[in-house]
This record gives C-alpha cells, sequence and structure tokens, in this order.
C-alpha cells in the first residue's frame, strides 16, 4: 500500500497536478536549470489572503516540499504585469526568478546571496530617477524612495521577487518582495508576505544554484484584463 501511495504522488507531481482547485502550473515555461519553484495563489484577484507550496525538482518530476504556508498580497490583490502600475497596492501575477535575500542581521541561513540592510540603503520608486527599481547607497538624488532598514520588522528579513527587473520599465512598479507580515489580515503596498517563521523555512530551502522563480496567479487565473 505505501509504495502504492507513494507511485500515485509522483504520477500526480509528473503531470503538474494542482496543490490547490483550478491551477494549472507553468512546468514548461521554468528554464531548465531551474530546480525550485515557489507558487503563490489566492482565491480571486481583489483577494488579499492566500496559500504558497514550494516545489523542488527531483530528476524528471517536481514534488512538493513542507507544508502550505499562508501568505498576504496587496492591498488591491493581484493585477496582470500589463495593467500593473506604481503605487497601485497590487501584486503582479506571473512567473519570476527569485533575487537577492536582505534582513537586518549580519547574515542569514540561506543559500541565496544575502544583504545586510542598513538606513544607507534605499529602494527608489521615483518613477523619473535613474534608479528607479533598484537598492541604491544614500545619498540619492531621487525624490522618492523606500529606506530598506524600517522601523517595523517587515524587512527584518525577506528576498527580492525580480518583477519589472529586465528591462526596468518605469511606472510599472517597484520594490516587490517576499518579507515579513503584520497579520494574517494585514495585506502589503504590493509584496507577498508571511510569518517570520515561515519566511525563515523559505529562505533556509532556497538555494541560488538552482535558479529559484516564483509563480503568483489567482485561482483558475481569474484576473482583470
Amino acid at each position: 500500500m505505501k509504495k502504492l501511495i507513494v507511485l500515485i504522488m509522483s504520477m500526480l507531481v509528473n503531470n503538474a497536478a494542482p496543490s490547490f482547485a483550478g491551477e494549472i502550473l507553468p512546468w514548461g515555461k521554468l528554464p531548465k536549470e531551474s530546480g525550485q519553484l515557489i507558487h503563490v495563489q489566492t482565491s480571486f484577484s481583489k483577494s488579499i489572503q492566500g496559500k504558497l507550496v514550494y516545489y523542488e525538482r527531483k530528476g524528471p518530476n517536481w514534488e512538493a516540499i513542507g507544508k502550505m504556508i499562508p501568505i498576504v498580497v496587496g492591498r488591491n490583490g493581484i493585477a496582470k504585469p500589463e495593467i500593473k502600475k506604481e503605487g497601485d497596492g497590487k501584486t503582479p501575477s506571473g512567473l519570476y526568478r527569485i533575487g537577492i535575500a536582505f534582513g537586518y542581521q549580519e547574515t542569514a541561513k540561506t543559500n541565496l546571496k544575502y544583504s545586510k540592510v542598513t538606513k544607507d540603503d534605499l529602494w527608489i520608486d521615483d518613477e523619473k530617477s535613474p534608479d528607479y527599481n533598484r537598492m541604491v547607497k544614500a545619498p540619492t538624488l531621487a525624490k522618492s524612495f523606500e529606506f530598506m532598514r524600517r522601523d517595523d520588522d517587515a524587512y527584518k528579513l525577506g528576498a527580492v521577487i525580480e518583477y519589472n527587473t529586465n528591462p526596468i520599465v518605469a511606472g510599472k512598479g517597484s520594490a516587490i518582495f517576499m518579507h515579513l507580515w503584520s497579520g494574517p489580515t494585514k495585506p502589503t503596498a504590493g509584496c507577498v508576505a508571511m510569518s517570520e517563521e515561515n519566511i525563515t523555512l523559505l529562505l533556509s530551502w532556497l538555494d541560488k544554484t538552482k535558479s529559484p522563480m516564483i509563480f503568483i496567479e489567482t485561482e483558475g487565473n481569474q484576473l482583470p484584463k
């Protein structure tokens, strides 16, 4: 019986079986070098709460790793990248690479490249700045930016979601991260957030040598045009 259960689970994952109802994971769109995938899904486009499952490539198959993680997204839900705009409070849907990890401590348990952030580290959201959607050191001529070392714990530990990075298009949104939430009912400005326990777990699993990616969607991809 145990062998039968293992066989069935292997067949399901190999055929991109859904971890949530209505899901179609983008297995065919993943680069061959990618060995890790984070899947974020909400029930509908205006939802602020959702779930996260993470997968790892095992030979020709993909296997779900660990537990399902509750998350929150932007205060105005999820939007397609074509309509995503700076300051709209929406999390962009789509498939993106995971960039560097960051946090307030000197080091973190992760196999991603890690950067300790201080009050001198700024993320530029000034659409007219040549440094738009980049982290720079203070001082800056940009008129609008975000301090990466905040007065709260939101960026105590996190990772960059490489949305609008290659190329960077002014006004299409900036500073999309995974980071700590303020609580399970409190949305973000456009990021994907979760508990400290869960982001610590996720970052300890992520490995830059496996070219990790994140796929963000609503159930059944019911997104407004």
